[in-house]
């Protein structure tokens, strides 16, 4: 007899599932601007198919910019994001939900953002549920982030070469 009410519970439970809308991302809206009078615009756009038509940004140091986003898929919502870091960028995030949306209807969207003062680099990406491992990229800031220390290497090198010799004994 318990079987039998587990069945009704079960069909209600897919119902319930099957008609509640499934959100790609939380937030469906662009940040508000992070500077005021940018003195250069970066263009990006998110192609049908999942993927940025630039994987690599460049920007100047200290530089307030306008990142100009585009979305020319017709029905498949794309943002460009960037995830704060404390200290050095306050969190990019442009949303468009298709080619007619955005500012006016013409699947533009823009962000005014204040850049640090270093050389850096930050990663971008398309943070809508399944949309990152194709859509992402880098954004450079001056000359990009510091090549790795040689001495950081050979200090590294100096340490295998010391246990693997104490190994061998």
């Amino acid at each position: 007899m318990k079987k039998f009410a587990i069945i009704p519970l079960l069909v209600l439970m897919g119902l319930f599932i099957t008609s509640t809308p499934i959100s790609t991302n939380a937030q469906t809206t662009t940040l508000d601007d992070q500077c005021d009078n940018p003195s250069e615009e970066i263009t990006i756009t998110a192609n049908v198919g999942n993927t940025f038509d630039k994987q690599e940004l460049v920007a100047p140091r200290g530089a307030c910019i306008t990142i100009k986003f585009t979305n020319l898929d017709t029905s498949i919502a794309h943002d460009f994001t960037i995830d704060e870091i404390e200290g050095e960028i306050g969190r990019v995030y442009i949303y468009v939900a298709n080619s007619t949306a955005g500012d006016d209807g013409t699947g533009i969207s823009t962000q005014n953002v204040q850049l640090p003062d270093d050389d850096t680099e930050f990663d971008y990406y398309c943070s809508v549920t399944g949309h990152s491992s194709t859509m992402f990229g880098k954004l450079i800031v001056g000359e990009g982030a510091p090549a790795p220390s040689t001495f950081v290497f050979f200090g590294f090198l100096v340490t295998i070469v010391l246990v693997n010799k104490k190994f061998r004994k």
